[in-house]
């Protein structure tokens, strides 16, 4: 028994030995398309869903870090009338660019990730009198299902925080489903 115990260490060490480095993922990078529902506050009035969509670029670090950029838009008022008496400060559409990292909890075929990204926003069209720019953050977190080594399908949810006017934009949310290719 002692010698078929020492002959299965013996084994199973020459085979963790041997075997490949488990790093398949360093340096992968991913290249996709994001589309789904915005959802915006202004002033504390209801929220207006628009349309949000957006591609997106990783590059994986290791098999648990992720560096992200992000390109969104959105049309966040859809209604074609709006006057700057009614609804103050409401823009139809909104742009970002983000860059940050996430992290992710690789479970096989379904990956689920958080993370944050910082960058940039522009608000126009409705009833701002002109485009305006604000630095921001977004919180997301998401899963991906991996259909294949080179395709990924998964949702995404991204809360977008504008530091220099939280009161004016409380919530500005994005849920979008995705799909990524790998190489």
């Amino acid at each position: 028994m002692k010698r078929a115990a020492a002959a299965a260490a013996a084994v199973s060490a020459a085979l963790m030995l041997a075997s490949p480095s488990a790093s398949a993922l360093d340096r992968q990078q991913g290249f996709g398309l994001d589309a789904g529902l915005a959802i915006l506050t202004v002033n504390g009035q209801s929220a207006e869903m628009g349309i949000a969509y957006g591609l997106h670029y990783s590059y994986a670090l290791n098999d648990q870090f992720d560096i992200v950029a992000e390109l969104g838009g959105a049309a966040v008022d859809l209604d074609p009338i709006v006057t700057s008496t009614s609804l103050p400060g409401r823009p139809s559409q909104l742009w970002n660019a983000d860059a940050g990292m996430i992290y992710k909890i690789d479970i096989v075929q379904v990956v689920p990730y958080f993370g944050a990204l910082a960058g940039g926003y522009v608000m126009y069209g409705g009833s701002l009198p002109s485009a305006q720019a604000y630095p921001g953050v977004e919180i997301v977190g998401g899963a991906d299902y991996l259909l294949s080594r080179r395709w990924a399908v998964g949702l995404a949810v991204h809360e977008h925080l504008l530091f220099t006017d939280l009161s004016t934009y409380p919530t500005y949310l994005t849920v979008t489903a995705r799909v990524e290719l790998m190489f």
